[in-house]
């Protein structure tokens, strides 16, 4: 849905920290590390940047794999 948006979009996804720490492995592509976990509240963004999925996390932006979103 983001990358096949013709505007601006935001999504936002309430969900467990569970739920993220799986999206986390999917998007890194390997197997989760202690410093994958979610803090509490913690969350993570996505967006595009010259049409290449970015994700946010841990104030970092890591460009990930268009075939992955």
């Amino acid at each position: 849905k983001l990358i096949a948006s013709q505007e601006p979009v935001m999504h936002v996804h309430v969900t467990h920290d569970l739920s993220l720490m799986a999206a986390k492995r999917m998007l890194f592509e390997r197997p989760l590390v202690w410093q994958d976990r979610e803090p509490f509240l913690g969350g993570l963004g996505m967006t595009l940047k010259e049409n290449n999925p970015i994700l946010f996390v841990d104030g970092e932006e890591i460009e990930i794999d268009k075939r992955l979103v």
